[in-house]
Formats: structure tokens, C-alpha cells, sequence
């Protein structure tokens, strides 16, 4: 039997009846074991869902603590947002470790293996540990890539977010931060908890990535991260609000790492017109560096 880690698996679910067993199925997989398992049902209206829920805690199930050996727990409770799902979850989870998942997404073998060892790994410069790991993402659905965040310190973390919302991390981290902030229903609540837990660590805290696609993320139109695309300002203005020290402190970091952003995707769209016969950019917008992309993808034709 795989060695039993001191991690306890917290997943979440609204209305993901076709998906919330696969989820919970990868957990179970694991090359280390976890202490338990616990699904929050964060007020499912789709009958599927419960009806999943209760074959999972049938002692045939293939995921039952009867054929795994790990505790599974459901809880159920009104809709509330995955934030307060997700602490409702921890709160009642034993263990000094956390590891968080999408009822819609899954794990390779490996995740917990692999994260909660780099989450017991002292950094070379400061000699602590990170504050939360994640890793890669294997996207699948309508994308079908590997997308690599890259982690970080803080200042990495206030122009874009930098760590997948399925991460591990210890209990009594969430403790300091306050945990999930329950009034983001919207979006944005897996990057307000990566910087509440490096604002709430002492030192220069940092999240750290595992360089291999172990989380399997599933991609779809209506799904919270991309819908939440169409209020991403409001979004960030809340997110600036609810960290405005941090962005005080640290403006410079903040605002040139927002425009090196804005820097690649000018570059990226630059390449693809150049490779389109006499494509060109709608307008060449002034103060931005649109004009002098637009300058030279102009002289590239004319050479």
C-alpha cells in the first residue's frame, strides 16, 4: 500500500454531477495516500450531483473508504460560493496539510506526491519552506495544451496571478489569512488566497510550481475562469482594494509587470500578423507601444 501522507483533500462542487466522481477518483489514485478526503456539495440544484454523491459513499463504490482505505466525508450545504465551500471543507479536515481541487478538474498519480514534497522544501537563499506548491496544467476540453504558471514571491502576484487554485498548503497557513474570502463570488478567489497567504507569512514568502503538468484541468466556455473575463477590471479593482498595502508598497513591481504583460501579447500579436499576407493592426493606438509595434510589423513588410 502507498505511504499515508498528513494531507487532507478538500474538493468542491456545484452542479458537476458528470465530472465530481472523476475528480474524487484521482484523489484516491494517488502515489501517496492521503488522511481523507472531503467533498463539498456547495448546494447542487441538478439532482445528478446528489444522486453521484450518495453512489460515492455506497460501500461498493470504487472510491469507498471500504475498497480505498481513505476516509470520505461529504458535506452539504447551502450555495454559498466555492470560497466558502472550500472553508467549510478545511475547517473540518484533519491534518496539518491541505490540498485543495475543482470538482471539474482531476490529478495525475503524482500531484500530492510531488507538491507536499516541495512544500517541505527549504529554499537555497532563505532557507524556508514555500507557503503553498502547485504545478503545471494539463488543460483539456475545448484547449488542449500545457500552461505553466510560474509561482513566486509576492510582488509576482500583483500584476497577474501566478498559482492554479488547486495547490497544496498547510492548515495553519489558511489560519493566518484569514482563509478563502467569502464575499468574491465572482472570480479571483484562488488569487486573493495565493496573496493573503504570502502577505500573511513572515519573510519573503514564496509559492512555488512543479515543472510538470499534474494538474488535469478541464476547459469549457462557460466555465467561472472564463467568464469571469468579462468583469476582469472590476475584478482587479476589488483585488487592489482588498490588498491595497501591498500594492502601495510595492507600485513599480505592480504596474511594470502589468505592462511587460501587455509588452508579450503586443509581440505575440505582432508575429501572428506578420504571417498573414497584408494583415495589419485595426488601429495604431498611441501611448501603449501599439503604434511602435505597428511601426515594426509596417518596415518588416517593406524590407
Amino acid at each position: 500500500m502507498n505511504t499515508t501522507a498528513d494531507v487532507s483533500v478538500v474538493i468542491t462542487c456545484f452542479n458537476q454531477g458528470a465530472t465530481i466522481a472523476h475528480a474524487v477518483a484521482s484523489a484516491c489514485r494517488q502515489t501517496v495516500t492521503p488522511r481523507c478526503i472531503t467533498v463539498v456539495d456547495d448546494g447542487s440544484k441538478d439532482l445528478v450531483t446528489s444522486s453521484v454523491l450518495e453512489d460515492l459513499l455506497d460501500e461498493n463504490s470504487a472510491v469507498s473508504t471500504t475498497r480505498t482505505g481513505i476516509p470520505l466525508r461529504i458535506i452539504e450545504q447551502d450555495n454559498a460560493g466555492v470560497s466558502a465551500a472550500r472553508n467549510a471543507g478545511i475547517d473540518a479536515a484533519h491534518g496539518s496539510v491541505i490540498a485543495v481541487l475543482d470538482g471539474d478538474d482531476a490529478w495525475e498519480p503524482e500531484f500530492l506526491e510531488y507538491a507536499s514534497a516541495a512544500l517541505e522544501t527549504p529554499d537555497e537563499t532563505s532557507g524556508t519552506p514555500p507557503v503553498a506548491v502547485s504545478s503545471w496544467l494539463q488543460t483539456f476540453g475545448v484547449l488542449d495544451t500545457v500552461v505553466r504558471p510560474t509561482g513566486g514571491e509576492l510582488t509576482a502576484f500583483l500584476s497577474h496571478n501566478c498559482c492554479p487554485a488547486s495547490c497544496v498548503f498547510r492548515k495553519a497557513s489558511w489560519q493566518a489569512a484569514g482563509g478563502y474570502d467569502e464575499t468574491m463570488r465572482s472570480g479571483f478567489e484562488d488569487w486573493d488566497f495565493s496573496l493573503r497567504l504570502l502577505e500573511s507569512a513572515a519573510g519573503t514568502a514564496r509559492i512555488d510550481i512543479v515543472a510538470e503538468p499534474l494538474i488535469r484541468y478541464r476547459t469549457a466556455p462557460i466555465s467561472p475562469n472564463i467568464t469571469s473575463m468579462n468583469h476582469r477590471l472590476d475584478l482587479m479593482r476589488l483585488l487592489i482594494d482588498h490588498h491595497s498595502a501591498s500594492y502601495r508598497e510595492n507600485i513599480a513591481e505592480a504596474v511594470t509587470g502589468v505592462e511587460a504583460i501587455s509588452m508579450a501579447r503586443l509581440a505575440e500579436l505582432e508575429s501572428a500578423l506578420a504571417q498573414i499576407p497584408q494583415g495589419t493592426f485595426a488601429e495604431a493606438t498611441f501611448g501603449d507601444g501599439g503604434m511602435a509595434a505597428a511601426v515594426r510589423l509596417a518596415s518588416r513588410r517593406a524590407s
